[in-house]
């Protein structure tokens, strides 16, 4: 992944996984680590209108 993006930015192209993608993947992780803290209780997962 760090590859990619020093490509991206040596050669002005957007990486495979841009802050977008890396939010999309992370905030659910992020949210099932909460409900796992919370006894495994039901979280919604934000969605973001991108």
């Amino acid at each position: 992944m760090i590859r990619d993006f020093l490509y991206a930015v040596e050669n002005r192209t957007r990486p495979p996984i841009d802050i977008i993608r890396a939010i999309d993947f992370t905030v659910p992780g992020i949210i099932a680590h909460e409900s796992a803290m919370k006894d495994g209780i039901w979280l919604d997962v934000p969605l973001f209108d991108w």
